[in-house]
């Protein structure tokens, strides 16, 4: 068993900061296939996945059928639809795990690593909450759809009530009743702008011509939560020889962290004949085992001399960036030949996004 390791800093005059922070890595150890035996069952799942992917397509296509539904494609068969479902169904099994092969499997298992860096908590901690819209164009249809949708019909319904007053709209525009001279402008801005063989140089000219037109109804579409971003910068001035010796195991133990392990082939592998010989690509990297994750605790010293959870809670991390600078402020080097002065930011990566729940939760 490995011994726990806590590096520290400042080691003196600990208690001169209002704060601290830690950071102790999580470790993934992912699900193991087996070995040799992940070639086997990869090949089996590939089988089952050809087997039945004509009947994956199948049931896809009788999904759209009852998406869309009788109107459109005519009437449905109610006995397809089953078939179709029962196919879905029976593909996806085909590509899970059998009883017997779970024993081909180990679960991932997450552990926390053997050492814990404590800091000072640094000032201007930011806590970036984002979220990301996007314009999305109603036009004249959709908008119309939104607001029977809003006013509580059906989407059905929704869309059958904007296409019909697109279609009332277009007969009043073709018979002349009730239209102002503006909109008979609009809808030939319209008409140009659809015109599939003038330019948008004659098409800009038009519009500008006309001065109209069509308002796009542009409305703000929320599409996804972005995953947050942490900074944190830290001054390391050595007091002495053990704090110099343990700002610089602090540094490498944040650099080793934040990369990966290469993934490179057996040593060791059967020739044509199944005798185990030395593997000549052994030393090749051919992939990247994911970096370790971590875990960040921020607490405040009460001054009951007790510490609290500081700002928000934090779900574990990628590191992303490590920056480090020596003797930022001047060129002054220690007997032993270590920096006087060095300074450290760090940036990470929240591994999952938010929601409401999390938000309840102190995230």
């Amino acid at each position: 068993m490995n011994r726990k390791k806590f590096l520290k800093y400042p080691i003196e005059n600990n208690m001169e900061y209002p704060g601290r922070i830690r950071f102790t890595p999580i470790i993934t150890k992912p699900v193991n296939l087996g070995g040799r035996n992940a070639l086997d069952l990869i090949k089996k799942m590939s089988s089952s996945y050809l087997k039945t992917r004509e009947k994956i397509v199948g049931g896809v296509s009788a999904r759209a059928s009852e998406f869309i539904g009788p109107t459109f494609l005519g009437n449905s068969n109610i006995t397809e639809l089953e078939e179709a479902s029962t196919a879905e169904l029976n593909a996806i099994n085909a590509m899970s795990l059998n009883p017997d092969d779970k024993d081909l499997i180990e679960k991932e298992v997450v552990t926390k690593g053997d050492t814990t860096v404590q800091m000072y908590l640094p000032q201007n901690i930011v806590i970036p909450d984002s979220l990301t819209y996007e314009n999305a164009n109603l036009n004249a249809g959709g908008q119309i759809t939104l607001s029977s949708i809003q006013q509580g019909s059906g989407i059905a319904g929704a869309i059958g009530s904007a296409v019909g007053e697109g279609i009332g709209t277009i007969k009043e525009l073709l018979t002349g009743s009730g239209i102002k001279d503006e909109v008979a402008q609009l809808t030939a801005a319209r008409v140009a702008s659809n015109a599939f063989f003038l330019g948008d140089d004659y098409k800009s000219a038009i519009r500008i011509g006309l001065q109209a037109r069509l308002n796009p109804n542009t409305k703000a579409n929320f599409r996804s939560v972005n995953l947050r971003e942490f900074s944190f910068t830290f001054k390391f001035i050595g007091t002495s020889q053990r704090e110099s010796r343990e700002i610089k195991d602090i540094i490498k133990f944040f650099r080793l962290e934040a990369y990966p392990d290469h993934i490179t082939p057996r040593n060791v592998v059967p020739n044509e004949k199944g005798v185990n010989t030395q593997n000549p690509l052994a030393d090749i990297p051919i992939g990247f085992k994911y970096p370790n994750k971590f875990q960040i605790n921020m607490e405040a010293r009460q001054s009951n001399g007790q510490f609290k959870p500081y700002a928000t809670k934090i779900k574990p991390c990628y590191l992303r960036n490590i920056t480090t600078t020596y003797n930022p402020t001047g060129m002054s080097i220690h007997e032993d030949g270590e920096p006087f002065e060095i300074d450290m930011s760090l940036t990470f990566q929240e591994f999952a996004t938010l929601s409401k729940k999390d938000i309840e939760e102190g995230f």
